[in-house]
């Protein structure tokens, strides 16, 4: 992982967590089954946001995944609707892709923020994006 690409992580996780993401609803490493194949293999994302305990699908807030959105996003990232997130951040580098995640695995692409505002940028966010926020919105 890059340092640019950790820096901007970092600032995610700490962004989320003065939403009221606390730690018991952090969870690095996150590792879930892809319902959406077959095999229902297990995929993981960098860290994910849950509303509240226990973490599941139907908690899921936010999840993050670093990489980069080159081609076919859908195709590349459709496993991501198995997470539940409705919201996803994509890190890359010198920008992190916030995109939406719809319940029928399509991704739309809301913003894309330099990693040095995206602590801003979330807490903008803070009227929509608070745990009890997600939770009435899911």
């Amino acid at each position: 992982m890059s340092g640019s690409t950790a820096r901007a992580t970092s600032r995610l996780h700490a962004g989320l967590g003065r939403l009221g993401y606390g730690p018991d609803r952090l969870i690095d490493g996150y590792e879930f089954s892809d319902v959406g194949t077959a095999d229902a293999g297990t995929r993981s994302v960098r860290f994910a946001a849950f509303t509240h305990s226990p973490p599941s699908y139907r908690s899921a807030a936010f999840g993050v995944v670093e990489g980069d959105l080159d081609g076919d996003a859908e195709g590349r990232l459709g496993w991501l609707g198995s997470l539940g997130a409705p919201v996803v951040f994509l890190v890359a580098g010198n920008s992190v892709e916030v995109l939406k995640i719809s319940r029928l695995r399509t991704i739309t692409k809301i913003e894309s923020v330099s990693p040095e505002n995206i602590q801003s940028f979330v807490e903008n966010q803070r009227a929509w994006w608070t745990p009890d926020a997600m939770r009435r919105f899911k």
